[in-house]
C-alpha cells in the first residue's frame, strides 16, 4: 500500500463569477486546497467547477474528499486486523463492505482504476 498523493485537508469551497476567455460563464465553484485565502490565491491546489446545477454539491464532495478519506482509512486501521485480514469477520456483508473501502482507498491512490 502506498501513500496518498494528494493535497492534504483542509480544503475550502468558495463560489466565483466572471468570464473565461471572453465569454460570461455565469456562477461556478472553486475549491481550494491548504486555502489560506483561497480568493487571494494563496493555496496548494485549485479545482473549479462551470456553472451546473450540481456544482455547489460537487463542490463540498471534493472539499470533504481528504477528510473523508483519513476518515475511512481510519475506520479500517481500527477495526481490521493487519494479520487476520477480512477473513476475521464472519458476515459475507461486513467482508464485502470491507473490500470495497479497502479499493476505493486503493483507488484514491491510484493503485487501481
Amino acid at each position: 500500500m502506498s501513500a496518498l498523493k494528494a493535497t492534504p485537508g483542509p480544503w475550502a469551497s468558495f463560489e466565483f463569477g466572471g468570464s473565461h476567455m471572453g465569454e460570461d460563464v455565469g456562477l461556478g465553484v472553486c475549491v481550494a486546497g491548504k486555502s489560506i485565502d483561497a480568493m487571494m490565491g494563496d493555496h496548494d491546489a485549485l479545482v473549479c467547477i462551470l456553472p451546473d446545477p450540481k456544482a455547489e454539491g460537487n463542490a463540498r464532495l471534493i472539499a470533504a474528499a481528504p477528510e473523508l478519506y483519513e476518515a475511512l482509512e481510519g475506520v479500517l486501521a481500527e477495526f481490521v486486523d493487519p494479520q487476520q485480514g477480512i477473513e476475521q469477520f464472519e458476515s459475507a456483508v461486513v467482508r464485502k463492505a470491507v473490500e470495497r473501502a479497502q479499493r476505493t482507498l486503493a483507488k484514491a491512490r491510484g493503485e487501481q482504476s
